[in-house]
C-alpha cells in the first residue's frame, strides 16, 4: 500500500510528483507543438483544435475501461489481492484494443463526413486540413489506448514512475518529429521536406504508436507488479469485468458528457470564426501550463483514497484527501497569480498576430482567477472517483459543462453577440460553482462507504 500514515504528506508528494513531471513535458509539448503549428497559419491551429477535441469525445468510449481498472486496481492493491489486479489489467488492454482497431479503421473511412458533421461552421479550408490531419493520427489510435490503459492501471497500483518515463520518450520523440516534418530539414546529402500540417500529424501518431508499444512491452516483460503473460488460453474473469463497468460505465458517462460538451462548445466558438476558435486554442493551451500540479495531485487522490477504502481505513482515506487538497490549493495560487503577470508574453510564444494576442492576454486574466476552483474541482473529483462516487461526479459534470460552459457561451457569445469572452465568463461560472458542489459532498463524508 502507498499511504504511510505516519508520513501523508511523503505518501502525497510520493504518488503525485512523477505524475507532475509526466504532465509537464505533455505540457511543454503541447505547448511547443502549437506553437510551431502556430507558426503555419490560423487555419491550421483552427483544424488541430478540431480534432484534438474530437478525439477527447472519441476517447469517452474507453473511459468505463481506464478508469473503471485504475480505481478497481487501487482497491486491490489495498486489499492486498496482485493476482486479481493482473488479470483486471490485462482484461482491459484486450479489450480495449480490439474496440478501439474496429472505430479506427470506421473513422478513417469515414473522417470527412465525421468532421463536416461536427464542424460544418468552419471555414473549408479548416475542414481539409482537419479531415487529413484526423486520418493519419487514427493509425495508431489502438495503441493510444493501450497506453492510457496500462498507464492508468499502474498509477491505480501507486506506480506513477514508470507511465511517467514512458511518457518522456514520447513527448521528446513528439517535438523532434514535429520540428522536422512541419519545417524541414537538410543535414548534408540528407533532406526531409517541408510538410506543414501533415508533419504534425505524422509526428503525433508515430509517438503515440511508441507510447502503446512501451507500455505494452513493459507489462509483457514482468518489470512492473501488474506484469501479465498473453501465453496459454485466453480467458475471461467475467465477475471481475463487472465489478470493472460498475464503475467504468457512469465514468464513460461522466466523460461522455464533458467530452460532448466540450465538442458542442467547440462547435459553438467555431461558428464565432477563425480568430474565436485561434484564441481559444492557445488560451486551453495556456490552460495547460497551470493544470500540470493539478493533474499530478488529482491522481495523487485517486491512488491514495482508493487504497486507503481498499484497506478499510476510511479515516485515512479522508485524512489524505483533505491534505491533497489543501496543498494543490497552494501551489495553484501562486501559478494563478504568475499566470496573470505574464499573460501576454505566453500568448507570444504561439503568435505574433496583434488582434490575437489582444484578445488571448484579456482572457488569460480572466481565467487566471478560476484556477483555484480548477483546483478543487479536480482533486475532489478524482478522491471521489477513488472512492467510486462516480454518479454525483458524472451529475455535478452536467452542470458545470452544460448547464454553465455551453449554455452560456452559446447565450453572452452567438445571441448577444459578446464573442469569444463569453467562453471565459462560462469558464469561471462552471469551476466556482462545480468546486462548492464537490467541497460540500467530501465533507458530508457518505462517499467513504460506497461498495465496489
Amino acid at each position: 500500500m502507498v499511504v504511510d500514515e505516519n508520513n501523508i504528506r511523503g505518501s502525497i508528494f510520493k504518488v503525485a510528483v512523477p505524475a507532475v513531471v509526466e504532465q509537464l513535458l505533455i505540457m511543454i509539448v503541447g505547448v511547443v507543438s502549437l506553437a510551431f503549428v502556430g507558426h503555419l497559419s490560423n487555419q491550421a491551429v483552427a483544424a488541430v483544435g478540431f480534432i484534438n477535441s474530437l478525439f477527447g469525445f472519441i476517447q469517452v468510449f474507453f473511459v468505463a475501461l481506464s478508469t473503471g481498472c485504475t480505481v478497481i486496481i487501487a482497491r486491490l492493491i489495498g486489499e492486498g489481492d496482485t493476482e486479481n489486479a493482473k488479470m483486471a489489467i490485462k482484461e482491459c488492454v484486450l479489450i480495449g484494443f480490439a474496440a478501439s482497431s474496429v472505430i479506427a479503421i470506421l473513422l478513417i473511412i469515414f473522417a470527412e463526413p465525421v468532421i463536416s458533421v461536427f464542424f460544418s461552421g468552419a471555414e473549408r479550408s479548416v475542414v481539409e486540413m482537419a479531415a487529413g490531419y484526423f486520418k493519419i493520427t487514427l493509425i495508431t489510435l489502438p495503441l493510444m489506448f493501450s497506453n492510457i490503459i496500462i498507464s492508468g492501471s499502474l498509477r491505480g497500483a501507486g506506480d506513477t514512475k514508470t507511465p511517467m518515463l514512458i511518457a518522456n520518450v514520447v513527448n521528446i520523440l513528439n517535438i523532434v518529429l514535429s520540428y522536422v516534418l512541419i519545417y524541414g530539414v537538410s543535414i548534408g546529402n540528407l533532406t526531409i521536406e517541408k510538410k506543414g500540417i501533415t508533419g504534425a500529424a505524422i509526428a503525433v501518431c508515430v509517438s503515440r504508436g511508441v507510447g502503446g508499444l512501451l507500455s505494452l512491452l513493459v507489462v509483457l516483460s514482468k518489470s512492473v507488479a501488474l506484469s501479465f503473460s498473453l501465453k496459454g488460453k485466453l480467458t475471461f474473469d467475467f465477475q471481475l469485468l463487472k465489478r470493472i463497468l460498475h464503475v467504468g460505465i457512469p465514468a464513460s458517462m461522466e466523460q461522455l458528457i464533458m467530452q460532448g460538451g466540450f465538442l458542442i462548445l467547440q462547435v459553438v466558438i467555431s461558428r464565432m470564426g477563425t480568430e474565436a476558435s485561434t484564441v481559444y486554442q492557445i488560451v486551453m493551451s495556456i490552460n495547460s501550463m497551470c493544470f500540470v500540479p493539478i493533474f499530478g495531485f488529482g491522481l495523487a487522490a485517486t491512488t491514495i483514497v482508493g487504497q486507503s477504502l481498499g484497506a478499510r481505513r476510511i479515516d485515512l482515506a479522508k485524512k489524505a484527501g483533505w491534505k491533497t487538497i489543501k496543498i494543490c490549493l497552494m501551489i495553484t495560487v501562486v501559478i494563478s497569480s504568475l499566470l496573470f503577470i505574464f499573460a501576454g508574453s505566453l500568448i507570444r510564444i504561439y503568435t505574433n498576430d496583434p488582434g490575437i494576442i489582444s484578445i488571448g492576454t484579456a482572457a488569460i486574466r480572466i481565467f487566471s482567477f478560476s484556477q483555484p476552483f480548477v483546483s478543487i474541482v479536480t482533486v475532489v473529483s478524482n478522491a471521489l472517483r477513488g472512492a467510486g462516487d462516480i454518479i454525483y461526479v458524472m451529475i455535478t459534470s452536467f452542470v458545470g459543462i452544460w448547464c454553465f460552459r455551453v449554455f452560456v457561451t452559446f447565450i453572452l457569445g452567438l445571441l448577444f453577440n459578446t464573442g469569444i469572452t463569453a467562453a471565459w465568463i462560462a469558464l469561471v461560472l462552471d469551476f466556482s460553482i462545480r468546486s462548492a458542489m464537490y467541497l460540500v459532498r467530501f465533507k458530508k463524508g457518505k462517499w467513504a462507504n460506497i461498495t465496489i
